[in-house]
Formats: C-alpha cells, structure tokens, sequence
C-alpha cells in the first residue's frame, strides 16, 4: 500500500480519491496541530485523540463502497474540525 494513502480504501474503490484527498488534507492538519501541541490544552488534545481513534476503527471495519463513503464524510468533517481548531488557536 502507499504511505501516503492511510485513510484510502483499495484503488478499485470509487470513493479511493475522495478519501485520497481527505487523508492527504488529514496529514497536514496533524502536521500543523503537532507544530501547536505545547500551546493546547490537555483537554483538547485528549479529545482530538479520542476522534482519532474513533476514525482508526471505523476505517478498520469499513470494507464496502458505502462504509467508504460513510468513512470519508467523517474524516472531512474531521477534517474541517482541527482546521476550524487551529484557527480559533492561533488567536490564542
């Protein structure tokens, strides 16, 4: 599998780009809420990882199209939270 697809069903999947683009979107975020960890809350931090997590199992048990699906609709809502996060930190 590539590295860089870590939240990508297989390529003969139809939704394999939109989660493509999700993931590639996930991993900037991360790297971006990495560079702020120290000016976070413990609280917030816990929360973020318990998301994670959370999007960690529903991969894993994703196998059909429609579980992808289901999957990508909620790494970009994911996706739009730490961005939304990130912001609101930065005025901090």
């Amino acid at each position: 599998m590539n590295p860089d697809c870590k939240y990508c069903p297989p390529h003969y999947f139809i939704t394999h780009a939109e989660c493509h683009r999700e993931s590639a979107r996930f991993r900037q975020n991360t790297k971006r809420l990495r560079e702020v960890k120290e000016n976070l809350p413990v609280k917030e931090i816990i929360e973020i990882i318990q998301r994670k997590h959370q999007l960690d199992i529903l991969y894993s048990l994703s196998t059909t199209e429609l579980e992808y699906r289901y999957f990508a609709k909620k790494l970009r809502r994911f996706n739009k939270v730490i961005e939304i996060f990130l912001e609101i930190s930065n005025f901090r």
